[in-house]
């Protein structure tokens, strides 16, 4: 096994309970649906729907043929028809009961509905696909509703701090991370990454309700989603659980990734860095946007959904090497270029097989104690000062 499967981590409703083998386990009616009509099932999709006894090799037998096989696609719109289970197994999301999110659309408006409501409209807005399937007040309500729960949540730490609650009045399920960073299975490396479970329970991070960029990361969960509800699901883990410092209010965790990309850069291909650094350009001027929305802000949406599977499957710290990569890929018309700020304005198209290939290509070349920060940097608060004071 390669370093790809070392240790990586990716809600005030209440979610109901459930071990991790019936989330691995539950079946889905949709895919029965389609079978009856004729569709053939592909190897994933039956390793999905058959019994799985033991957890983390299934876990690790589902990651291999995301790898190697990938997810294929049909009909029109060439999406995968299971492409929200996998997602959801991976992140390790519990289904939620539609009345609690019926629940907390009857709230009403959050405090964050006029920057929602701003950013929604200019959400891919030249995806015909997306703009035909997700609806602008979908996304909105969606947005919404991850505020209400995320300004609750905020209030209890507040109590927690005055002295006016306890800790358990604090305790958020979705932020649980136990079981939920993949084991490393590395043959090559003895060192492995330690993670203490409850770590982002104990930083009691006061999470934005919402920051610029959370639209374009609820957009694919949605465009996959078979409902709301399961989009909420999904979309509050990936925030909450596995990239929580990327949408605090400062953007900790994104700001902590471009200089991972910049100290990356610096040791896959220091000539580039040079040139980037002799016109003044740092990761921060042009990759930030990249950083912080897992690379959802180039087009196409096809290529996003491919890269995301990917990072489910082997965690969302790749999209470091991810962002590399798309640098990479545009190499010698950057070095030839006297103005590289016109070639980074905006990245070219993705091509996912590309980025993927790229990206494992370079794990290789990153100390270990460099790939412990890459993979701890969006949910560990401590492991900032050691990115800062980095000497390549």
């Amino acid at each position: 096994m390669n370093r790809i499967e070392r240790k990586s981590s990716s809600g005030n409703i209440h979610i109901p309970s459930s071990s991790s083998s019936r989330t691995l386990n539950r079946k889905a009616s949709t895919l029965s649906n389609i079978e009856k009509r004729g569709r053939k099932k592909d190897v994933i999709e039956k390793f999905i729907e058959s019994d799985q006894t033991v957890i983390l090799s299934s876990l690790s037998q589902l990651r291999h043929n995301i790898l190697c096989e990938g997810l294929p696609t049909s009909g029109p719109d060439q999406l995968c028809p299971y492409r929200v289970y996998i997602w959801s197994i991976l992140l390790r999301a519990l289904p939620i009961n539609t009345d609690d999110y019926v629940e907390l659309l009857k709230v009403g408006e959050s405090k964050s509905l006029g920057k929602i409501s701003n950013d929604a409209f200019r959400t891919f807005k030249r995806d015909r696909k997306f703009q035909t399937k997700v609806s602008e007040s979908t996304l909105i309500r969606l947005l919404n509703c991850y505020s209400l729960t995320v300004e609750l949540r905020n209030e209890q730490i507040e109590k927690y701090e005055n002295g006016v609650a306890d800790d358990t009045d604090y305790f958020d399920e979705d932020l649980d991370t136990r079981e939920m960073i993949p084991p490393s299975l590395s043959a090559s490396s003895a060192k492995t990454t330690s993670i203490d479970y409850d770590l982002i329970h104990k930083q009691k991070l006061k999470l934005s309700p919402y920051v610029q960029g959370m639209n374009i990361l609820a957009a694919p969960i949605l465009y996959i989603s078979k409902s709301e509800p399961e989009a909420f699901s999904l979309f509050s883990k990936l925030l909450k659980t596995y990239i929580p410092l990327y949408v605090l209010p400062t953007l900790n965790g994104a700001l902590d990734g471009v200089k991972l990309v910049d100290l990356c850069l610096q040791i896959i291909d220091p000539k580039l860095f040079n040139h980037l650094k002799a016109h003044m350009l740092t990761a921060k001027i042009y990759a930030l946007p990249s950083v912080l929305t897992l690379s959802a802000c180039t087009p196409q949406l096809s290529q996003v959904l491919e890269l995301w599977d990917f990072l489910f499957a082997f965690g969302c710290h790749n999209n470091i090497f991810f962002v590399i990569a798309q640098i990479i890929l545009i190499r010698d018309q950057i070095l030839n270029s006297e103005n590289p700020m016109t070639l980074l304005r905006e990245f070219p198209s993705l091509d996912s097989k590309k980025i993927i290939k790229l990206s494992l290509s370079f794990t290789k070349l990153i100390p270990d104690d460099l790939y412990d920060l890459i993979v701890r940097h969006p949910f560990d608060s401590s492991v900032s000062k050691n990115i800062d004071n980095y000497k390549i």
